[in-house]
């Protein structure tokens, strides 16, 4: 044990430990209270014998319009020294980087980001993911991790994850494995990067990029570590709601605007992905002897028919998780704690799994859906059980061979052009054995599958308008609205307009509506923004203490401001932000690449950028731009003109607890109309049903 001596040389045998405790005392905050009030009266009195008035409110509107008349001297010095425009704005998104694109073996695309000052090498190749089929996406929920994170067969010899992992820390720099996906393209990759600190390194980052593409782990032998990783990813996965607010709001709002598209869901979603990863768990485990598993079918099938309410349901899962099944059962409970005390020692464990599971995933399901979900929930784990864990790995390295295709394949290196080429053959070497046939593209369901979930679980025909995730870890609430606005390619002067329109009230300016939002107290981190990279137009806004009221202060706020004479510069500034050029080189290697992909090319970005440059030239734009105002506006915020159910394609996502949707929906209603309805969201809306389930 090395622990010991540390444990005396730190006192922790010895001392004795304490606890500091907090308590609200509710005498002081009555104090504080009245001297608040003592030195707002001591205040008024000397204004009213400053201003020699005898009404309070007539002192306080004459400070104010002191004030106020100070505040607009104070704005014209600021706007006489604002700073000017510069004369030679980035043009692209990446004006300095030096970049070639190469044609490897099997007509194999690169993109070889040239910094001849860098000593270090980063190579990453890209698999395209369109041509797995939509009944093996679950397969995708783990892949990057299962690929670095269960060792590899080498030489016919199999290396561990932990030894593999001393041996990366000693050879290289680093090896990662991700998906890299773009809501607007539909582009889903497996993405597997290694780096070195010299050539040598690099060499070896590429074999071994080479070893977990080719020659995972994924053996009976080592399902121990799989089945751990897969439990491990499991449990974080679910625990993401806990996380602040800021780390994680964003994906369901993206995964509900890319709801008709599977591939995306099953890669870019977590809420998708916890419900395949639990699918994934029950497919690699073993349900043992041919009387272990009938017995684990057989209970698994009476459970799915477990009619009771939810307070019910959780009183039978403690039964069946209790040392003691019998104790304190009565009713159905009984009924199951008998059932349960008869199975054989592997079915019970089993058996146990399946109560935490159900337990965890309780909190995901909606009443209005309960008995169908937890009828659901058991039969995918009989059915998974059913799957031997052979079948499951085989299944596992079927889709990996099937990426390993040149079709499927981009690479991109970001490095000296002496290591790139040094480094070209090992690359050409990776290559070599990857299949050259022609690549099938699949046609995936393009429902949008949210949508046809909450309108079953809810038995209407009516397509949501308003929806709000419901999270009861936090009493506040969040905004994520967009609309379509312009892409890149949009350059007829209008949509130019609009665009800079859509910038009036973005960014950190004076008038913005992070600078008037956050000054209120409303929220915490909030904006408006356009991007032509989406082509969308987004409100965000994340804990404010009650939605409503925070929306119709900021459409009050940017419905009343004054016409800015200095506005010009400021929207063509942020219209032409977005330079990665302060970025890791390493990130700007792999984004261009990216942007190539999605066709987001420096031409294109130029082309936008000079027309918006040439339109600020324009004598009437700064009319123009506000000619646009509302009609931008109206999109993206419910309740400033324009129905939202009118605005094609716009996503109007909230997220907050119960209390926060009431508040909202009952805002909307009378904004919206007396029918106007705020679906709520349950992370079991965004579950993959298997269509075979």
């Amino acid at each position: 044990n090395i622990w010991k001596k540390y444990l005396q040389e730190w006192n922790l045998t010895t001392a004795i430990p304490y606890v500091v405790i907090s308590k609200s005392n509710p005498a002081l905050i009555t104090k504080a209270e009245a001297e608040r009030k003592e030195r707002a009266a001591a205040e008024v009195a000397r204004l009213k014998a400053l201003y020699n008035v005898q009404d309070e409110q007539s002192a306080i509107l004459r400070y104010k319009a002191i004030y106020d008349s100070n505040t607009t001297v104070l704005e014209k010095a600021e706007q006489a020294h604002i700073i000017k425009f510069i004369d030679n704005p980035p043009l692209t998104l990446d004006d300095q980087l030096i970049y070639k694109q190469e044609t490897l073996n099997g007509n194999v695309g690169m993109l070889a980001s040239v910094f001849n000052n860098m000593t270090s090498v980063t190579t990453g190749i890209a698999l395209n993911l369109h041509s797995v089929p939509q009944n093996k996406l679950v397969y995708l929920a783990m892949l990057p991790q299962l690929l670095t994170g269960t060792g590899i067969i080498k030489n016919g010899k199999a290396i561990s994850y932990e030894d593999m992992s001393q041996m990366l820390q000693q050879q290289i720099l680093s090896l990662e494995s991700y998906y890299s996906t773009s809501n607007t393209t539909g582009r889903a990759e497996l993405v597997v990067k290694g780096a070195g600190n010299n050539v040598t390194e690099g060499e070896r980052a590429i074999e071994w990029m080479n070893d977990v593409l080719k020659q995972p782990n994924w053996t009976t032998e080592n399902l121990p570590r799989i089945r751990d990783l897969v439990q491990q990813e499991l449990s974080n996965i679910r625990k993401r709601m806990q996380s602040p607010e800021e780390t994680w709001v964003t994906d369901p709002a993206s995964a509900y605007f890319s709801q008709d598209n599977p591939l995306l869901l099953a890669t870019s979603s977590f809420l998708t992905r916890a419900q395949n990863i639990f699918r994934l768990k029950w497919m690699l485990k073993n349900a043992g002897a041919s009387s272990d598993s009938a017995a684990i079918q057989t209970f698994l099938s009476s459970l799915a028919n477990a009619q009771s309410n939810r307070e019910e349901l959780n009183k039978l899962l403690s039964v069946i998780n209790s040392a003691n099944a019998n104790a304190d059962s009565a009713g159905i409970n009984k009924q199951y704690a008998d059932a349960f005390n008869q199975l054989p020692a592997n079915a019970k464990q089993s058996a146990k799994d399946a109560a935490e599971d159900l337990e965890q995933m309780l909190n995901d399901i909606p009443d209005n859906s309960l008995h169908a979900d937890w009828n659901y929930l058991c039969k995918t784990m009989q059915q998974g059980l059913a799957q031997t864990p052979e079948k499951t790995l085989s299944d596992l390295n079927e889709v990996r061979k099937s990426l390993l295709n040149t079709s499927n394949a981009r690479l991109f290196i970001i490095g000296s052009q002496n290591t790139e080429d040094k480094l070209t053959a090992d690359i050409n070497k990776m290559l070599s054995d990857f299949d050259k046939t022609s690549v099938t593209q699949q046609q995936y369901a393009s429902t949008k599958m949210i949508d046809e979930r909450v309108k079953q679980r809810m038995n209407t025909t009516e397509t949501p308008v308003f929806v709000g995730l419901m999270n009861p870890n936090s009493p506040t609430g969040v905004f994520i609205n967009s609309a379509p606005l312009t892409t890149y390619r949009d350059t007829s002067k209008e949509q130019l307009q609009k665009f800079l329109s859509a910038e009036l009230y973005a960014g950190g300016g004076k008038q913005s509506v992070y600078t008037k939002s956050t000054g209120a107290g409303l929220s915490y981190s909030t904006g408006v923004g356009a991007s032509p990279t989406s082509g969308r137009f987004q409100y965000y806004a994340e804990r404010t203490p009650e939605l409503p009221q925070t929306l119709r202060f900021v459409i009050n706020e940017i419905k009343k401001a004054p016409i800015d004479s200095g506005a010009v510069d400021y929207v063509v500034s942020l219209a032409v932000r977005g330079n990665r050029s302060a970025s890791d080189y390493e990130v700007r290697g792999e984004a261009m690449a990216a942007d190539l992909t999605d066709g987001t090319t420096p031409d294109v970005v130029k082309t936008f950028r000079q027309s918006i440059l040439q339109l600020r030239k324009e004598p009437y734009i700064l009319n123009a731009i506000y000619h646009y105002k509302d009609s931008v506006y109206q999109k993206i915020f419910p309740g400033y003109g324009m129905p939202s159910k009118d605005v094609q394609g716009a996503i109007n996502f909230v997220i907050g607890p119960e209390k926060q949707m009431k508040a909202y929906e009952a805002y909307l209603k009378s904004a919206e109309g007396e029918n106007t309805v705020l679906y709520r969201l349950y992370p079991r809306d965004y579950w993959m049903v298997d269509t075979d389930n």
